[in-house]
């Protein structure tokens, strides 16, 4: 909304919802989103706060929440954030590899990999990103950063020969 140049418009429809339904959790990860575009993550972050305050097993609104004060360095609360939304939203890409990172700015070496590897297997793209990601700086030269974000191996079948090179 904010890059399409009504951002005042579309703060002030969802304000508008809000005020209607003030218990309808989806109204406030709306108005989250629409402040982040229009105001910043920390003016955000009450509006994620109320959705998840409504609607604890909303695990989006914890996506949410954990990135906006992510954003704003408040590492500690996005930390426990994206473990609230973990344990509501199990399969979750996002919230362990969210963490992940927070967790290695803080210095936390081995929880940040414990959970980088749990988003890592549930989406092994996570590796090459996480290769890349500045968050994961003081890991970089970590042999278990390295290992855990290194490519597979394309496996060849028991006895068979590597391929020819001409």
């Amino acid at each position: 909304y904010g890059l399409l140049g009504r951002g005042d418009e579309a703060a002030r429809a969802v304000e508008a919802l809000t005020d209607a339904a003030p218990d309808d959790a989806h109204f406030w990860l709306l108005r989250g989103r629409v402040v982040t575009a229009t105001a910043g993550y920390a003016a955000s972050i009450p509006s994620f706060e109320r959705a998840v305050a409504l609607k604890p097993a909303h695990g989006q609104a914890w996506v949410y929440l954990g990135y906006a004060l992510y954003r704003v360095g408040d590492y500690e609360a996005a930390v426990d954030s994206n473990a609230r939304g973990m344990l509501v939203t199990p399969d979750s890409i996002s919230l362990p590899y969210n963490r992940a990172c927070s967790l290695a700015l803080l210095g936390r070496r081995d929880e940040a990999l414990a959970d980088l590897a749990c988003a890592i297997e549930r989406f092994p793209a996570k590796r090459a990103e996480a290769r890349l990601d500045e968050d994961f700086t003081s890991l970089w030269e970590d042999p278990a950063f390295l290992a855990l974000t290194q490519e597979p191996s394309v496996a060849r079948p028991a006895g068979s020969a590597p391929p020819a090179t001409p």
